[in-house]
């Protein structure tokens, strides 16, 4: 109904034109915008100002100069209730006003130009009162602003010159002030977590969205008028700069400035003359620093189409200006080239390869055509810092692969493999005439007869099309994929720059070799550390494979080694350089490093050797090599104090001495000799040893006091770990809390320690896995901490008791470590560092439930149980390793509580008896130690086992009856001990050979049968001797009568691996035993035995055949020899 009374309107006022219209009905929706009431205001706004821009198209001035005051009468409710409908109305009724009777014009009646005055009147007013800084949080600000800006654009358009440029400004600055606050609190906003984040999610996105929309109108309306004038010319360029500067400026704004930019540059070089206008927009220094910034936008958060169009206006208009010579002149052109495209080389890196090929051939025109000019640019003058993080060395070969003669045929290189042609050079037309030849097979019928002479001549028309192609349509495409493709650009750059290299005078070799030293050792190249590949390796693999060699300083080579995944790069260029300059002592340092950062101790080791000095150096290292650190560590205390006492007289290398230090210090570690390394540590203050070293004692109030406060040491995972340990051992109210925090930095160092370590390496990444083992264990130790705090709380206020669901993170963090242990060949040091510390948590545990033994016992021994499985498996450890020293004081030192569980009892007593078995001088020891021990508690297997254990100190105290009892004993207390047999076996089968009685042989061969009935890992073995000492059997046969006895006892599959012996035996006297064994196989395993069967009746047929050729061929001769004599006797 509303718009057919507008129509209606209309066509009233086209039949009367002149029809006075009365305004008592916008008198009466005039009165009624009041503010008491509640109702919206905007509908009745909109219709009076519909209804009056209907009139007005009709009878412009006559509606006005009747209507002056109405009219001016509804601007003050438009511009109080902001409404944006009703402001496009507001602003079509002031555009055809401002038509009818232009502000400027002599006949425009006063009345009227009081209204324009009230309309400035009332956007100064509005303009005032959004640019406060008190109203600058108010939730309606944007939307005043935009109803605002929606008048100054009508007014702008029909008059520029009504509206003050200060007022833009003035609303420039605000909503620049208003985009930084947003893109900060979008940023805050991001980092909460908190519920109430989402609430308010919706608002901002509404307020940014019309913060960017009001930016972007503004920016429009900033024109010649604004940017004459000089303090809003700078107030608009300082607002432009921190726009672009801003991180979290929207995309879509960022276009709308450079937009604008590039219009104030197209406009001030657009007409003759307008370069040296001084009413010119920008100056060219203005316009190289607004390049610069464009150039430095971050563009990480732009949509893929808005990052597609800003490279496209950008890269044009840079191109323009560097290139344009009849529009920009050469001192601007050549500016912006040098300081904007030459420092960003924003145009070498476009997607589009017709913008980028557009850059490229600025460069190519500007530099030389011979290639060392090329080199010279990409590795001395150019600067490549803007590029650092990306693979920049695609445009360095692009320049050099520009210069080769690509109108040359390609052709294959001297000493490439070839073949004869199959057409005859003379014989081989052109492509139109073998077209013509060809033309009578379809190419399309797969039903078309193939010839040979169809076939040979389609192929040789293929070879004469490829013989014409040129170096351009090979090189072209290889710069493209270049380009796309940062692993293409690595391997032809290693293979363009030997070859490169190689035609260079020896004179500009020279000229470049300090300037690649230079370039190698830029610290921009941080940025690409974690890429692979990165343009580090690529120079550093180019030099490496180039002829000659520059020579590099080697700690430039192993630092980019280590620092940019190039091991292998640097190790080849050390080891080269150390065979080459055999006297360079720091070669070989920085080779011997690199080989130690990659756990490569042998290569290490092997390279000291090589030049050491001493004896001790070359024999300490070998021991090393061989787990010897007892006596490699006496080695290097010796070489050390020979040289405080002026042995050497100066001859030793200040290097080797530090190698003695670093090995004595590496042997005492493994050794578990913290008290001297503690000791060491305090009197040269080396606080790395010290960290290391009082955590294990333990000494945490030392290094709480005197070691932590003054530490500073480099960041490792090591450290992270100390810190952690200490952070849950000091048990604050923020330790848990700490240690989750050091062990995540931790992790974080680890991983990037990782990523550098060469691809292929697992052997240097074993240190690396130990530390993370432990990083994890720390993480589960502060949980073990967080569920003993929970469950006490919940304990204390149970009536009787624990309640048995408590504690249950704990218990499966324990049971886990029992099964997670590093591997039985790691070195002594990775056990001790990783046992210790759950010794500290047992410890923990302990002390958590000491006051349960009546409530709970379970958990009560639950830490006593577990530190003593944990000590017993350390000392286990040790004396598996030789550490017998290390294995005693363990057992000693560490368990350090008197009450212990009878199982973990037994195989302390066990691992104690059996080191001082192995151990010198201890052997009495060890005796006392069991025939003191009581035996009253252990169950009979574990009696049987220390009686056995007993009998072996014995045997070695040359007490042969008593040894006798003792394994009597242990069998009789528990007949199914197989190591007992095997023990006892092995004293009979000594017995015999020191006595000769064949009994003992009898008792041997039982006790061996027995042992590997009952099994044992390594029982199957004692089959050797029992094979043995059947072949070898006396002719009464007691082997064979032991061994027939205990045949049936055995299982089968253990003989499985002895069948080539058995089969053997079948040629001896011990053949009727061993007969029994193979038929017992072939009835359960005869495919087993089949195999090896008939490979033995091959062998004995070929043996058998070989015998009778020798018997007839004997037989021939004799009846030769005969025949002569018989012919001589003639």
């Amino acid at each position: 109904m509303y718009k057919q009374a507008l129509e209606l309107l209309s066509q009233a006022l086209e039949v009367w034109p002149t029809a006075n219209v009365k305004f008592n009905y916008l008198e009466k929706l005039l009165s009624s915008v009041q503010p008491s009431q509640s109702k919206d205001p905007s509908t009745a706004l909109s219709q009076g100002l519909d209804v009056m821009n209907k009139v007005l198209e009709k009878q412009p001035n006559l509606f006005i100069r009747n209507n002056i005051n109405q009219i001016s009468q509804i601007l003050e409710p438009c511009f109080k209730y902001k409404m944006l409908e009703a402001g496009k109305s507001l602003c079509s009724l002031l555009k055809m006003i401002f038509d009818a009777f232009p502000l400027d014009a002599s006949t425009t009646p006063p009345d009227v130009k009081l209204l324009y005055q009230k309309v400035d009147e009332l956007i100064q007013k509005h303009i005032a009162s959004v640019t406060a800084p008190q109203t600058s949080g108010e939730d309606n600000s944007a939307n005043s602003i935009s109803f605002v800006l929606l008048v100054i654009k009508t007014l702008t358009e029909v008059q520029k010159s009504f509206i003050d440029p200060f007022i833009l400004v003035r609303i420039f600055q605000r909503l620049a002030r208003d985009m930084g606050s947003s893109a900060g609190s979008n940023i805050r906003q991001g980092q909460r977590t908190d519920p109430d984040s989402s609430v308010t999610s919706s608002r901002q996105g509404a307020d940014i969205g019309a913060v960017i929309s009001n930016l972007k109108s503004v920016l429009k309306l900033i024109s010649e008028r604004v940017m004459v004038v000089p303090e809003c010319k700078r107030s608009v360029t300082q607002i432009l700069n921190a726009l672009l500067s801003e991180k979290g400026t929207d995309a879509s704004v960022l276009l709308s400035i450079l937009d604008v930019i590039k219009g104030w540059v197209e406009d001030d070089y657009s007409k003759p003359g307008m370069s040296a206008n001084a009413n010119a927009f920008l100056t060219p220094k203005e316009i190289v620093s607004f390049l610069q910034k464009l150039s430095q936008v971050d563009k990480q958060n732009f949509p893929p189409n808005a990052l597609e169009e800003w490279d496209r206006k950008y890269l044009q208009l840079l191109y323009e200006i560097c290139a344009d010579s009849n529009k920009y002149p050469l001192t601007l052109r050549q500016e912006v080239f040098q300081k904007v495209e030459r420092q960003f080389m924003l145009g070498l890196r476009a997607r589009d390869p017709e913008i980028r090929m557009k850059f490229f051939s600025l460069y190519h025109e500007s530099l030389g055509k011979t290639l060392f000019t090329r080199l010279q640019f990409i590795i001395q003058i150019q600067d490549w810092e803007a590029l650092s993080d990306v693979f920049w060395l695609k445009q360095g070969l692009d320049l050099l692969l520009a210069i080769l003669v690509e109108d040359k045929p390609i052709t294959l290189a001297p000493n490439s493999a070839r073949v004869l042609p199959l057409v005859a050079p003379g014989s081989v037309p052109d492509s139109s005439g073998m077209q013509q030849q060809i033309t009578e097979v379809p190419e399309g019928s797969e039903d078309a007869p193939l010839t040979l002479d169809s076939i040979v001549l389609k192929h040789a028309q293929f070879l004469n099309e490829m013989s014409k192609l040129q170096v351009a349509d090979l090189v072209i495409p290889l710069r493209e994929l270049a380009h796309r493709d940062a692993n293409v650009a690595y391997h032809l750059w290693v293979l363009v720059f030997p070859i490169a290299w190689v035609t260079l005078l020896k004179d500009e070799q020279v000229t470049l070799a300090k300037p690649m030293i230079a370039l190698l050792s830029k610290d921009y190249h941080k940025k690409q550390q974690a890429s692979r590949p990165n343009v580090v390796q690529a120079l550093l693999e180019g030099l490496q494979l180039s002829h000659p060699q520059p020579r590099m300083p080697s700690e430039l080579i192993k630092y980019i080694g280590k620092t940019y995944n190039a091991w292998h790069i640097a190790l080849a260029l050390l080891e080269s350089h150390v065979m080459l300059f055999m006297n360079e002592t720091k070669c070989s340092e920085s080779l011997a490093e690199l080989y130690r950062l990659l756990n490569e101790d042998d290569m290490r080791c092997g390279l000291w050797k090589k030049r050491s000095v001493t004896a001790e150096t070359k024999a300490g290292l070998s021991l090393v090599q061989h787990g010897y650190w007892q006596r490699a560590q006496s080695l290097f205390y010796q070489a050390m104090v020979k040289a405080t006492q002026g042995t050497y007289n100066n001859t030793v290398p200040k290097a080797e001495m530090c190698l003695w230090e670093e090995q004595w210090i590496y042997c005492a570690g493994q050794l578990s000799q913290w008290d001297a390394l503690v000791d060491f540590g305090k009197s040269i203050e080396n606080y790395e040893i010290l960290l290391d070293s009082l955590w294990k004692l333990p000494d945490w109030a030392y290094m709480k006091d005197n070691v932590i406060p003054k530490a500073q040491v480099e960041e490792t995972p090591k450290l992270r770990l100390i810190q952690a340990f200490f952070a849950l051992h000091d048990r604050n109210a923020n330790g848990v809390g700490d240690a989750e925090n050091i062990v995540g930095k931790g992790v974080d160092l680890a991983l990037e320690h990782w990523w550098q370590l060469p691809e292929m390496s697992v052997h240097a990444r074993v240190p690396l896995l130990q530390q993370f083992q432990q990083l994890v264990e720390v993480q589960e130790s502060a949980r073990i901490l967080v569920d003993i705090a929970n469950g006490n709380k919940l304990s204390g206020n149970a009536v009787v008791g624990v309640p048995g669901n408590l504690y249950a993170d704990l218990k499966d963090i324990l049971e886990t470590w029992r099964l997670r242990t590093p591997n039985e060949w790691d070195n002594m040091s990775v056990w001790y560092d990783l046992l210790q510390w759950r010794n500290e948590m047992y410890n923990a545990v302990i002390d958590a439930f000491k006051e349960f033994s009546t409530t709970n016992p379970q958990l009560h021994h639950l830490g006593y149980r577990d530190k003593a499985w944990n000590v017993n498996k350390l000392a286990h450890i040790a004396r598996k390793q030789g550490l017998y020293d290390v294995c005693v004081m363990i057992l000693e030192k560490m368990y350090g509580h008197s009450t212990m569980e009878v199982q973990e009892a037994f195989v302390k007593i066990k691992e104690q008896a059996k080191t001082y078995l192995e151990m010198k001088g201890e052997l009495t020891t060890g005796l006392n130690l069991i025939n003191n021990t009581n035996l009253e508690y252990f169950p009979v297997k574990h009696k049987a086992e220390i009686c056995c254990i007993k009998g072996d100190f014995l045997v070695k105290l040359n007490d042969s009856e008593g040894a006798n009892v003792a394994y009597s004993n242990a069998i009789t207390l528990f007949k199914n001990l197989p190591k007992g047999w095997i023990s006892w076996g092995n004293y009979c089968d000594m017995a015999y050979k020191d006595s000769h009685d064949e009994i003992w042989l009898e008792y041997a061969v039982s006790c061996f049968l027995q042992g590997i009935k009952f099994g044992v890992s390594n029982s199957r073995s004692h089959l050797a001797r029992v094979l043995y000492l059947l072949s070898f059997d006396t002719p009464s046969e007691p082997v064979g009568r032991s061994f027939d006895k205990y045949l049936d006892q055995i299982p089968h599959w253990v003989w499985l691996s002895w069948i080539p012996q058995l089969l053997l035996s079948l040629q001896r006297t011990e053949a009727p035993h061993c007969k029994l064994v193979l038929l017992k196989i072939a009835t359960v395993y005869p495919q087993a035995l089949y195999y090896w069967l008939r490979t033995y009746l091959l062998e004995r047929r070929d043996v058998a055949n070989k015998s009778e050729l020798g018997r007839m061929a004997m037989a021939q001769q004799r009846m030769q020899q005969s025949y002569w004599r018989q012919f001589s006797t003639r």
